[in-house]
């Protein structure tokens, strides 16, 4: 009997794989269209949400109403990882259920740090999936994980049987 890939547990994860299953044969407005919606919805959210965002937002006299377009994008500051680096909680928002995790610092020799919650963190894995399924991959095919995480085994790996999957401790 073979055993259900636990990411086809996660209703995050199976809504986000379907939604970029359905999106595939979008039009090049339907794109565009969503694309706005999205940039939209994001800026009003951490304006609205987060103490560092709208003060660097209104240190350049942007609102959320400011962005009416695609171009509009221009008009947003650019955000540098020591301004979150150094003023974290002013960036993030104190969601039920986050959790904090960083990068290996692998490129730059020094990693960065982040809140981010199960369901965000479930449409990056399908996106990553979706993206595997253009080569033939399909959730239970075996595979090898390399990431920055705790495995407190002797060799710092562990078989991972729901995922079908060795995880190891880069």
């Amino acid at each position: 009997m073979k055993i259900m890939h636990a990411d086809l547990r996660n209703r995050h994860y199976v809504a986000w794989i379907n939604f970029l299953k359905e999106s595939e044969d979008y039009s090049k407005e339907q794109i565009e269209d969503y694309q706005l919606g999205e940039l939209k919805r994001i800026v009003k959210y951490a304006y609205e949400n987060t103490r560092g965002y709208r003060a660097l937002y209104e240190s350049f006299g942007i609102t959320p109403e400011a962005i009416q377009t695609a171009e509009d994008i221009r008009k947003l500051p650019f955000v540098e990882k020591e301004m979150i680096r150094e003023n974290l909680e002013d960036y993030s928002i104190p969601v039920p259920g986050r959790s904090y995790v960083s990068t290996g610092g692998s490129s730059t020799g020094r990693p960065f740090g982040f809140y981010r919650t199960d369901s965000a963190f479930s449409k990056e894995l399908a996106s990553k999936a979706h993206q595997y399924y253009r080569v033939g991959w399909k959730e239970g095919d075996r595979q090898i994980v390399f990431r920055v995480m705790q495995i407190p085994t002797p060799d710092h790996m562990a078989f991972i049987q729901d995922f079908n999957e060795l995880r190891c401790s880069s």
